[in-house]
């Protein structure tokens, strides 16, 4: 399976990254790049569809079939009915060395900024470097670079298998996060999701880029995160994504609350967004989830006004199971 990757890896950075083509370019795609592979034994095989989200997916798409056999024929098509639906074409294109912010404390590389007129976020795998808006001198397109870097590092099983925990997670969230922007809404549902940006996702090579709009005129400061006046939308925003939607903001801190020219504050920043399994049963619920992500508690320990104000939602808005002193 390892080879299987490697080769994948090459045909498809030949195919969607080709450096001669573009020299000067990092590209990012509005979908999954996607291959096909074929592992077989003799005249049998099986047909791989291989994604890249971040690091490769493989997923078997057919039965075994003999190589030339009616049913070899159907996978093949099944594979170009795949294809067709990826949009591939007009990718962004980031030019290597632009300025953009980073943090060498990351895990793994992550570069945020302004480019164009939008926000971008790149975060890719950590074995290729701390800072993505580098050229990669030594990540070439040829079999020995590829093997040599790719073969011994993001194909090995560890290193997959923490990266596809990452970024499979990061695919579901942002799968979920078009879900809350597809219908019009009214009202209070429409006050809330007005505090978040709508974010689009795109797939490089072991990497990804979120794309948003440029909203704000700052970065909140720690005054603004004890202003219970402020923030109390924001609080309200957070406990409404996770009653109707199902997704826990947690990276709540200053950085990520931006102040808009009227005054009014917008959250950004949603990678680390938590997928919630069931929908929680109250905001009470919500908030004892969030208490119990040390992050959170941290902020609360920090920002008292923040922590004061999801307390009172927690004491006002509960069920009967969350009922304090059991109802």
């Amino acid at each position: 399976m390892e080879e299987q990757s490697i080769y994948s890896a090459i045909a498809m950075s030949d195919s969607y990254f080709s450096s001669e083509c573009f020299p000067k370019h990092r590209l990012f795609y509005t979908s999954p790049p996607i291959g096909c592979s074929t592992l077989g034994a003799g005249p049998m095989g099986m047909l791989f569809a291989v994604e890249w989200i971040g690091v490769l997916f493989l997923s078997i798409i057919s039965q075994p079939f003999y190589a030339g056999s009616p049913r070899h024929k159907e996978a093949l098509a099944m594979f170009d009915q795949i294809e067709s639906d990826r949009s591939v074409s007009d990718p962004l294109r980031i030019p290597h060395g632009v300025q953009l912010n980073s943090n060498p404390r990351e895990k793994r590389g992550v570069a945020w900024g302004v480019f164009g007129r939008h926000f971008i976020k790149i975060i890719e795998a950590p074995f290729l470097t701390a800072n993505p808006t580098t050229d990669h001198a030594d990540f070439k397109k040829g079999h020995r670079g590829y093997v040599g870097i790719i073969g011994e590092e993001a194909c090995k099983e560890a290193n997959w298998a923490s990266n596809s925990v990452f970024f499979y997670h990061l695919y579901k969230v942002m799968a979920a996060w078009q879900l809350v922007w597809r219908d019009e809404c009214t009202g209070e549902d429409a006050k809330h999701r007005g505090v978040f940006v709508p974010v689009e996702m795109l797939y490089g090579e072991f990497s990804v880029c979120l794309r948003s709009s440029i909203v704000g005129e700052s970065d909140a400061s720690p005054a603004v995160f004890n202003d219970a006046e402020a923030m109390s939308p924001i609080v309200e925003a957070v406990l409404w994504l996770a009653r109707k939607w199902q997704l826990l903001y947690i990276d709540l801190r200053p950085p990520n609350v931006r102040v808009c020219r009227d005054g009014s504050l917008r959250l950004v920043d949603y990678d680390d967004l938590v997928l919630l399994t069931t929908p929680p049963c109250c905001d009470r619920k919500t908030v004892c989830i969030l208490r119990e992500n040390v992050h959170v508690q941290t902020v609360f320990d920090r920002y008292r006004q923040l922590a004061e104000l999801f307390d009172k939602a927690a004491a006002v808005r509960f069920c009967a199971t969350c009922a304090p002193n059991g109802g």
